[in-house]
C-alpha cells in the first residue's frame, strides 16, 4: 500500500517523502523503487499474532526534520501512539485502525476494517472508509469488461495470501476434488509457499487440471480468465470484486478478514466460509457446488462487485492525503 500510495502522490504533485519499514528483507525489497527516502526502524514487536506500532522506533526517523504529514498503516495503534507524533508533524493519518491509538489522529482512512464507534471521534477527525479507498494496484483502474458467465467447464482461481502459513489452499484443493463442473483449478504460489509439492500431490486424479503461478506480479489477468475464486486476505478481496470475479473468501486467522468478507458478503459480493482454519472442507465444497451451479448467482455477484469496487481508490486515497497536508487539489473524483 505504500509503494503505491507514494507513486499516486508523486503523480499528483511535488513531494518529498520518506517511507520507514521494519528492517525485514521481504519489506526492504518489495519497496525498492519506491519515490521516497526509505528507513529502516529496527524490528516489529507483535501481539497476538499482530504487529504493534511503537512510536518509540519511529521517532529516531522523525526527529530530523518536521513533516506536514505523518501517516502511519498500522492495525490497531496503542492508546497514546499517534498523539506522540504530532511534535514531529502537523498532521497525523492512521490506516485501518479501530485502537486506541486512533483517537488521536487528524484522518482516519479504513478500508479492512470499520469504526467501531463513530460518535467517539473528536469532531474535526475525518473519518474515510470502504471499498472506494481501497489501494489496488494502478491496473485494476483500467475499466474491467463485462465478464462472460460460462454455464460449465469452469476456470477456478485459489489465492489465500502470500505464504499461506495455515495451509488453507491445500483445504480447498482436497474439497474441490467432489466439486464437478470446474475444468481448471489455477493456484497463486507467493514468497514462501511451502506446499507447492503437496499441491501436486492433491491435484493427481483429480477431475480438473492444476496450473501453479509462481509470484505473480498482479492478479488481474488471473481473475479475469476466472469463472469463480477462492480468496483471502483484504485488498484481494477488492481485486476479485473489482474485476467482477464470483468469490468465496476462505479468510486467514486475522480478524479483519472475517469481518470484511460478511461486509461484503452481506452486500451480494462474495460467498463467505469465514475462518478457513475453522471451515470444514465439506463446507468450502459446499459453497463451491452451490456457485458452480447457479450462473444467475454468479452474474449478480459479479456485477455487485464491480458496483462496489472501481479500482481507483489509490489515486482517491492519495488526494485525500494532500488535502489533509494542506495540499489544493481538484474536488473531482477520484
Amino acid at each position: 500500500r505504500a509503494k503505491r500510495l507514494l507513486a499516486a502522490l508523486a503523480d499528483a504533485a511535488e513531494t518529498d517523502a520518506v517511507l520507514a519499514l521494519a528492517d525485514d528483507p521481504i519489506g526492504l525489497r518489495l519497496a525498492d523503487g519506491t519515490p521516497a527516502h526509505v528507513v529502516t526502524t529496527g524490528p516489529l514487536h507483535s501481539a497476538h499474532g499482530k504487529p504493534v506500532f511503537d512510536p518509540a522506533s519511529l521517532a529516531p526517523v522523525v526527529a530530523q526534520r518536521q513533516f506536514d504529514v505523518i501517516a502511519v498503516d498500522m492495525l490497531d495503534t496503542p492508546e497514546g501512539s499517534l498523539s506522540s507524533l504530532r511534535r514531529f508533524a502537523r498532521r497525523v493519518i492512521t490506516f485501518d485502525d479501530r485502537g486506541a491509538g486512533r483517537l488521536g489522529a487528524d484522518a482516519i482512512v479504513n478500508v479492512l476494517v470499520r469504526e467501531p464507534q463513530p460518535a467517539s471521534l473528536a469532531s474535526g477527525t475525518l473519518l474515510a472508509e470502504g471499498p472506494e479507498y481501497a489501494t489496488l494496484d494502478p491496473v485494476y483502474a483500467t475499466p474491467t469488461p463485462v465478464r462472460d458467465i460460462k454455464p460449465s467447464h469452469l476456470n477456478a482461481l485459489v489465492t489465500l495470501g502470500g505464504a499461506d502459513s495455515a495451509g488453507l489452499t491445500l483445504k480447498v484443493l482436497r474439497a474441490l476434488l467432489d466439486v464437478d463442473g470446474l475444468a481448471v483449478v489455477s493456484v497463486v504460489c507467493g514468497i514462501g509457499s511451502g506446499w507447492r509439492e503437496q499441491a501436486l500431490d492433491i491435484a493427481q486424479g483429480a477431475p480438473w487440471r492444476l496450473n501453479l503461478h509462481d509470484q505473480v506480479p498482479n492478479l488481474r489477468d488471473l481473475f479475469l480468465s476466472a469463472d469463480l475464486a477462492f480468496v483471502a486476505g483484504g485488498l484481494t478481496m477488492h481485486e476479485a470484486c473489482c474485476t467482477g470475479t464470483p468469490s468465496i473468501a476462505v479468510c486467514q486467522p486475522i480478524d479483519h478478514q472475517p469481518e470484511l468478507a460478511r461486509w461484503f458478503a452481506e452486500r451480494g459480493a462474495m460467498l463467505t466460509v469465514g475462518d478457513g482454519a475453522q471451515a470444514e472442507e465439506r463446507e468450502i465444497a459446499d459453497a463451491a457446488r452451490g456457485l458452480v451451479a447457479d450462473a444467475a448467482r454468479r452474474a449478480s455477484m459479479s456485477a455487485v462487485g464491480r458496483g462496489l469496487v472501481d479500482g481507483r481508490g489509490t489515486q482517491r486515497t492519495a488526494r485525500l492525503i494532500l488535502r489533509v497536508a494542506g495540499v489544493k487539489v481538484e474536488e473531482t473524483d477520484p
